[in-house]
Parts: structure tokens; sequence; C-alpha cells
């Protein structure tokens, strides 16, 4: 996989190119025959692993500089110039929504334990064997 990154689009195509060049994670995103375009296979998950870049009427992604086994030509990009629709920015925010309403109930659950652990400590006493 190409680890070399200078800077935030650069880095982002160099994500993007391992993520795409990655057998395990073909369910997402992969090749096309040719590997000279990609294909997303599941926008959501491809969106959670925070490529928005979805929103074109077909899931098939080409640039003349994003060729399978030639990463060095990700330099030639001259801008990140994929975009987003508005609708997938709401299913993307959705997502993020939900995850923060998650961490925020784990969060809560471990204050809870956390509370339940003081009281304990100062109203149970030990027992020595």
């Amino acid at each position: 996989m190409l680890g070399i990154e200078r800077n935030s689009d650069e880095a982002l195509f160099t994500r993007l190119y391992n993520m795409v060049d990655n057998p395990a994670t073909d369910s997402i995103a992969s090749w096309s025959q040719s590997g000279k375009s990609f294909i997303v296979w599941n926008p959501v998950e491809f969106a959670r692993k925070k490529f928005r870049m979805v929103g074109f009427e077909t899931n098939e992604y080409a640039n003349d500089n994003f060729v399978r086994g030639q990463p060095q030509l990700m330099k030639n990009i001259p801008k990140l110039d994929m975009f987003i629709t508005k609708e997938d920015a709401m299913e993307y925010n959705n997502i993020l929504r939900k995850e923060k309403e998650e961490l925020l109930a784990a969060l809560r659950k471990q204050e809870l334990q956390i509370k339940e652990l003081k009281y304990h400590l100062q109203h149970v006493r030990v027992c020595k064997l």
C-alpha cells in the first residue's frame, strides 16, 4: 500500500487509493476491470470511511491520474475535484448524528457505572479473609 502524503488532497487520494487497492474492502469499493476507474459498491459504508465523494448518477469514478498500479500519477491531480450532493451530505450527517448518539449513550452508561463504583467504595466495607 502507498503511504507517502504531502498535502490534504494527496493524503485523501492516498487513503482512497489504499482502500480501492485493498482486496479486504472490495465490498465497499474496488477497481474496475480496466483499472482506470473504481466502483463504489456500498456508498453508505464508503461515506462512513470518510470519503464524501458520492453523488453522481453512477457509482463509477475515473481520473486519468488515478490508475491501478500507478499511484505516482496522483500527484498530477490538480485539486480535490470530487463532489457531494445535498442528499448524500444529509445521509452522511445522519450517520454521524447516530454515531454521536451511540457514543453519548455509552458515555452516560460509563458515568453511571463510575457513580455506582464510588458509592460501593464509600459504603461497602472490605472484609478481610
